[in-house]
């Protein structure tokens, strides 16, 4: 969780645990460090309220309900376009604005 100015962060275990994973892919694959630079500038971005995803999800019908929710990409390769995302949703959190980032991630554009 971050703390000061910005947002608080809440991070799922789930989500946590796929930052561990990704740690861990990055360590035996040099091929995963540069997503998971960007995955942990993107977290930092995320609390800091310097960014703020790029557009809204919404309702599929046979899928979860993510009209609350807003989807940043990511590159996990910087000469190719975005090719993972991270979905987190606006809340209140005691007091301050926080922004509440889900489990599955990172998820695969295409």
């Amino acid at each position: 969780m971050s703390r000061g100015p910005g947002y608080e962060l809440l991070l799922t275990s789930g989500f946590v645990d796929d930052l561990r994973r990704l740690a861990a892919e990055a360590r035996r694959d040099p091929g995963r460090v540069f997503l998971r630079q960007q995955a942990l500038r993107l977290i930092d971005q995320l609390a800091a309220g310097t960014a703020d995803g790029h557009h809204a999800l919404g309702y599929e019908p046979g899928k979860r309900d993510l009209r609350d929710c807003v989807t940043a990409y990511l590159q996990s390769d910087p000469q190719q376009s975005a090719d993972y995302r991270l979905v987190f949703r606006e809340i209140g959190a005691e007091g301050r604005p926080g922004r509440a980032v889900g489990t599955g991630w990172p998820e695969r554009v295409n």
